[in-house]
């Protein structure tokens, strides 16, 4: 069964390596990435917005391994 599933997705060091321990290259200019010999095409699906400077409201430390919602101001 094939599917065309488009969740984003954070490759890690044990994908990137390959099967073959062939480096993975990722090929930007080309909009692909070329994995144990098989080319994946990439896009981006959205426009690029401007980027914001984005200030936490109050400091705060938020231990490793957790989850915080926070306020600030945009």
């Amino acid at each position: 069964m094939v599917s065309d599933i488009e969740d984003d997705a954070l490759l890690g060091y044990e994908i990137l390596i390959g099967q073959n321990g062939r480096p993975t290259d990722i090929l930007l200019s080309q909009n692909r990435i070329l994995l144990d010999g098989m080319a994946i095409p990439i896009f981006q699906v959205g426009k690029i917005g401007k980027a914001r400077r984005v200030v936490v409201a109050e400091s705060m430390t938020v231990p490793g391994h957790a989850e915080a919602s926070v306020s600030v101001y945009i």
